[in-house]
């Protein structure tokens, strides 16, 4: 919760205590692992691992999804 405040993400971030989601979406359990889902509820994308190059092509999804 502490990096999704110190980065100022303005979008939801869901946590999975429980490993849950991970276990149902990316059962060999690579972390971080994220997912988005569009308006109707449908995954349309997956991402394993993270790097800071990332951040900008992440938003441009977002931003996209929410025209």
């Amino acid at each position: 919760e502490s990096f999704v405040h110190s980065n100022n993400y303005e979008f939801l971030v869901l946590h999975d205590p429980e490993t849950q989601a991970l276990s149902s979406m990316n059962p060999k359990g690579d972390i971080p692992f994220s997912f988005m889902v569009n308006a109707q509820g449908k995954v349309i994308q997956q991402r394993q691992g993270y790097s800071a190059e990332d951040a900008t092509k992440i938003e441009n999804e977002i931003t996209q999804l929410l025209k």
